[in-house]
């Protein structure tokens, strides 16, 4: 099988050659320049990065960006602190309720009168993934160029929760909650209903088959927000955003990090084909295969201590449990529980890859 055949018989709940292995993000300077020599230690182009994913033998990658150049940049007023591979709300227009309330309204107004080609998202109209950036189809089929077999997924789809919550401050949020709920549902509504527009406009199974939702609901203690609220507000917005990539006939991966067990469920009943990045050191992997035997399971492995401070044999065992585990009959995605990040050992992260390929065979 190729690796699009690959991932595509285990969406479709058949048992493939071998595991599909791949990852979210490679912002990891020296995987790159191992598969894809670059420039200077810790800066990549898109191109080298797309080359580098499809050198590397890896079955399927998820956003694949170049690198930034260190800075603070200012957006809808927010002040963004961006390093090489990622940036952070550092500093906000407003610091109370009051201040925030005209910030938002006007927020929802430019969501409202924006293109839905743009993508509109924590990240705003800029950062790391250069986000409208031209033609959807175009862009993202050079990039499946540069990545050769490798199938890349479709741009990340925001589910916007953590929009509101990160742009907000999570302090400003809880207080909107209580102080101007309707508001905060108002803002929360519009950014979702712009994500369902432009995934009208750039979802096509011919691209990829594969998409992922997002949006953090729980950290590694428990849910970050009442199950009641997520019921009652999160939960069927989620719905009508999958339900958009699939009617393009695209299967979905829902990521969120966290301990979510209370609401896999729910997030099944939205219409979630699968979960990602399972965190081994917040989920029973075992048991959620057990308790639910035909979800897609992707990630696994720890990138938390695992894949930076473990050994290659620790690995391989690591490797050898989660096949065991999740993907004795299919339904496994192999990858980090997130992303390979530049704390990673490269040596940890090769060696992941290696035993996906050696352990990971069906026939």
């Amino acid at each position: 099988m190729n690796p699009r055949q690959r991932v595509e018989a285990v969406m479709n709940g058949k048992i493939p050659d071998m595991v599909p292995i791949g990852d979210g993000l490679f912002q990891h300077w020296g995987f790159i320049n191992h598969f894809y020599k670059t420039k200077e230690r810790g800066k990549w182009t898109l191109e080298e990065i797309c080359r580098a994913v499809g050198n590397s033998g890896v079955d399927f990658a998820f956003d694949l960006a170049p690198s930034l150049t260190p800075h603070i940049e200012k957006r809808l007023g927010l002040t963004y602190q961006s390093t090489e591979w990622t940036e952070v709300i550092i500093d906000r227009p407003f610091k109370t309720i009051e201040q925030a309330v005209p910030w938002i309204k006007d927020i929802i107004i430019k969501i409202k009168n924006s293109d839905p080609d743009s993508m509109w998202s924590f990240v705003g109209n800029g950062g790391m993934w250069g986000l409208g950036q031209g033609d959807y189809r175009e862009d993202f089929l050079l990039k499946q160029s540069w990545a050769g077999d490798a199938i890349l997924m479709h741009t990340g789809s925001p589910a916007s929760l953590d929009d509101c919550y990160m742009m907000a401050g999570m302090d400003i949020f809880s207080y909107l909650m209580m102080d101007d709920y309707g508001l905060l549902i108002e803002w929360f509504d519009e950014l979702c209903r712009h994500e369902r527009n432009r995934v009208k406009r750039c979802a096509d199974y011919e691209l990829s088959p594969l998409a992922c939702v997002y949006c953090d609901i729980a950290s590694k203690t428990g849910l970050m927000f009442s199950e009641e609220f997520l019921r009652k507000e999160y939960f069927p917005r989620l719905k009508l955003l999958i339900d958009e990539w699939h009617y393009h006939d695209i299967k979905v991966i829902y990521h969120s990090e966290g301990n979510i067990v209370p609401v896999i469920d729910d997030i099944i009943k939205s219409g979630a084909d699968g979960i990602n990045p399972l965190e081994p050191d917040v989920l029973d992997i075992r048991k959620i295969r057990s308790d639910y035997p035909d979800l897609i399971l992707w990630g696994g492995i720890d990138n938390n201590r695992l894949l930076c401070e473990g050994t290659i044999e620790e690995v391989e065992q690591a490797v050898k449990d989660l096949i065991r585990d999740a993907g004795a009959n299919g339904g496994l995605l192999l990858g980090s529980s997130g992303q390979i990040h530049p704390g990673n050992k490269l040596e940890n992260c090769l060696a992941m890859f290696e035993f996906g390929r050696k352990y990971g065979k069906y026939k």
